[in-house]
C-alpha cells in the first residue's frame, strides 16, 4: 500500500489560504479606514453648510428689517446705518462703500436673492 502524502500536499494550500485571508482582511481594513475618513469629510461639509445656512437666515432677517426701515423713510437714519453695518458684519461680501463714507449694501432684492441660495430647509 502506497504512503499517503496528504499533509505535505495540503500544507502549501493552507499557507496560500492563510495569505489570502490576511490580504483580504487588510484590504477590508484599509477600505473601512478610507470610508471613515470620507464620512468625516462629509460630516464637516454638512456642518459648515448648516452654519452658513443659519448665518444666511439671520442675515435675511436683518435684510427684511432694512427693507422695512427703507420703506418707512427715504432719509437714512442711524438705525439704518447700524443695520447696514450689522448686515456687512454678518455677510462681508455685501459691503459697499456708502455715499456718506459709511457702510453701504446692495439693493434689498439682490441681497435676498443671494441669501436664498444659502438657506437650506430642514
Amino acid at each position: 500500500m502506497p504512503k499517503r502524502r496528504t499533509f505535505s500536499r495540503l500544507l502549501p494550500l493552507a499557507v496560500i489560504a492563510v495569505f489570502i485571508v490576511i490580504i483580504g482582511l487588510s484590504m477590508i481594513s484599509v477600505i473601512r479606514s478610507e470610508d471613515r475618513k470620507d464620512q468625516q469629510a462629509w460630516d464637516e461639509v454638512l456642518a459648515s453648510d448648516m452654519k452658513m445656512s443659519a448665518r444666511a437666515k439671520k442675515t435675511m432677517h436683518l435684510v427684511d428689517e432694512l427693507a422695512s426701515l427703507q420703506g418707512q423713510s427715504t432719509v437714512e437714519s442711524d438705525e439704518t446705518r447700524n443695520l447696514k453695518q450689522e448686515i456687512c458684519d454678518m455677510w462681508p461680501s455685501f459691503y459697499r462703500q456708502g455715499a456718506d463714507g459709511g457702510p453701504g449694501v446692495p439693493p434689498v432684492q439682490a441681497m435676498r436673492k443671494q441669501l436664498k441660495k444659502y438657506i437650506r430647509s430642514g
